[in-house]
């Protein structure tokens, strides 16, 4: 090959080059994301510490809530993820909301520490009666609950909407890092299937 046609025959594989380099990243991706299903399916939250925000009195803790299906959303009237897909997880709440065997836990988060939890207060009831909604809603002050399912995380991030569900024994069963359609499918089935199971071993 002569001198002249070596920077075209070079340019001709950068395509090829970069298009594997895609691919590394998209496999080390998945691999870092199922080491965190991996750490984090059937783990369970031995602690929360969530304070009412809106339009509830109760403080809820792990004995409260032990006996029945959890459901947390973590979500953030700042974060444009968590505004796109909050109405899908509100079509779901209103679905199960009224059944006494699930307790649906709707964390509003400030971007960094909850340093104003007025103003977090003031933000997550305009938005939510921007909605007509009356759903009842938490807060975490001290990231203290958000940091125990980061430790939970192998690669010890957390992102807003995130979405996860124990069950009536405190096993972690699915969780999700958006709010995306297919997600909340996938997470609408799995309450489901959670419900079915539930009211079988009360029939028993």
């Amino acid at each position: 090959m002569s001198i002249e046609n070596r920077p075209s025959k070079i340019k001709s594989l950068l395509p090829l080059v970069w298009a594997g380099l895609f691919m590394l990243v998209g496999i080390l991706i998945l691999i870092y994301l199922g080491r965190d299903k991996a750490r984090l399916m059937h783990a369970q939250l031995d602690d929360i510490e969530l304070i009412p925000l809106l339009n509830t009195e109760e403080t809820p803790t792990i004995e409260s809530l032990t006996g029945k299906i959890v459901v947390f959303h973590f979500w953030g009237t700042w974060s444009e993820d968590s505004r796109e897909g909050f109405p899908r997880f509100v079509d779901i709440y209103r679905r199960f909301s009224s059944n006494p065997q699930i307790e649906f836990l709707s964390v509003c988060c400030s971007p960094g520490t909850e340093s104003d939890i007025e103003n977090l207060k003031q933000d997550a009831s305009a938005y939510l009666g921007s909605l007509d909604l009356t759903m009842p809603t938490y807060a975490d002050p001290a990231m203290y609950t958000r940091g125990k399912i980061t430790r939970m995380l192998a690669s010890g991030g957390f992102g807003y909407p995130f979405t996860m569900v124990a069950d009536r024994h405190g096993m972690v069963v699915e969780y999700w890092l958006d709010a995306k359609p297919g997600s909340m499918k996938e997470f609408e089935k799995v309450v489901e299937r959670l419900v079915e199971k539930e009211s079988l071993d009360i029939s028993r």
